[in-house]
């Protein structure tokens, strides 16, 4: 990646926004590099060989106070990191404990296996840093709510991958044989292989992309 010495211009480009810290080295040390140049205009540094454009705000004429808001109820770390463009620790919290604990009914039990139920599934899935979760749901008519039917969560490491086949696809077998499934949604980013898999035994199978634009709150760097 090192511009080419036979070339009187030569630069490497670099667009992204912020990463985790401490995962995210060699971007973290362009960032700090970037910020030591002298400000030659709003958000803009350059020396050194580097010109960077680091930008905190919304830019786009479409990041109104509706997506900011809507943006502000996914991930903390996410909206830190994709729309502050602010690096962020991979260990910020998902979600408010005490949000937590008031969808827990202490009372409630999951359902061993019942075919005439018909329940939706959706897999997240990661293979070497974040958890995978298998999750199956149905409707409650009585109660007009939904209900979770069973969930199940792996946890993958750079040392130990997960095995697809002995972890997600024998959890969705599991389930299409103890309940009637109607439908697994999956992100198709880590799955393709599994749902073809999956699609070829008979299990409905449904790609959900996500359709988030990308945020314009973007770090562009430029080394020659």
């Amino acid at each position: 990646m090192t511009p080419p010495p036979t070339r009187k211009i030569a630069c490497r480009v670099t667009v992204t926004y912020a990463g985790y810290e401490g995962e995210s080295v060699l971007l973290e040390e362009l960032y700090r590099r970037g910020l030591q140049q002298p400000l030659i205009g709003e958000d803009l540094y350059a020396g050194d060989g580097l010109l960077m454009f680091w930008s905190h705000k919304p830019i786009a004429p479409w990041q109104d106070s509706a997506w900011l808001t809507s943006m502000r109820r996914e991930r903390a770390s996410a909206y830190q990191r994709q729309v502050l463009n602010q690096f962020a620790s991979s260990s910020s919290q998902f979600i408010e404990m005490s949000w937590w604990r008031g969808c827990v009914d202490p009372n409630a039990t999951p359902a061993l296996a019942d075919k005439t139920l018909p329940v939706w599934v959706g897999v997240d899935a990661s293979t070497k840093h974040d958890s995978t979760a298998v999750v199956a749901v149905t409707w409650s008519v009585t109660a007009r709510k939904v209900r979770l039917v069973f969930h199940r969560v792996f946890q993958p490491s750079e040392r130990a991958p997960l095995d697809f086949e002995a972890t997600v696809e024998a959890t969705l077998l599991d389930l299409q044989r103890r309940f009637r499934v109607r439908r697994v949604l999956f992100d198709p980013f880590q799955m393709a292989s599994t749902a073809q898999r999956m699609q070829r035994v008979g299990v409905p199978m449904g790609n959900l992309r996500r359709r988030r634009r990308t945020s314009p709150s973007l770090a562009r760097i430029f080394l020659n």
